[in-house]
């Protein structure tokens, strides 16, 4: 399993709520800010059973193909900082060409990035796996049906987490 996260803290809370909640911590790891990627994701890759929760660098240039990364969670929609000086200049410029920032700018940038995701678990031809997007705006923002739509597989909503689990054991086997 890994989990793509937007920001650090997230990466962390969620850490310390999944070890709170398992007895095996040694299969569990955090991108920190300090830990080489590689390290992680070697030894990621050594451990059955394994979750990887990450951030930034992780949502794209990795490769988990076959049963390396069956399961992807996208936590939250990857949308950029709107307080970025970065985004205030590109934000104003498209304003002042007419423009929609948000929808001629972040939304297309946002749909990227989980296509990035969704590579992570896809490699090839002979991949299977389940991404599941928690964040509720996918389902309940006037932009979440761009997203659906962008998504290379028409996605199923539930609405408990035992259909989920169930689904997912029927597939995966």
């Amino acid at each position: 399993i890994m989990v793509l996260c937007t920001s650090y803290k997230q990466v962390n809370a969620l850490g310390k709520a999944i070890r709170m909640k398992l007895v095996d911590n040694e299969n569990i790891f955090l991108q920190s800010s300090g830990a080489k990627k590689h390290r992680i994701l070697e030894n990621y890759k050594q451990k059955k059973d394994a979750i990887l929760i990450g951030t930034s660098t992780f949502w794209e240039g990795i490769d988990l193909a076959g049963d390396l990364l069956e399961i992807l969670i996208i936590f939250r929609i990857p949308f950029d900082n709107p307080s970025d000086p970065f985004n205030i200049v590109n934000h104003n410029m498209i304003k002042a060409s007419g423009g929609d920032p948000f929808y001629d700018y972040q939304l297309p940038k946002v749909m990227y990035k989980i296509r990035q995701g969704i590579g992570r678990l896809i490699r090839s031809d002979r991949d299977i796996g389940v991404c599941i997007i928690t964040d509720p705006r996918v389902a309940n923002s006037n932009y979440g049906r761009n997203i659906v739509d962008d998504m290379p597989v028409i996605p199923k909503v539930y609405h408990h987490l035992d259909q989920v689990i169930s689904n997912i054991k029927n597939f995966l086997g």
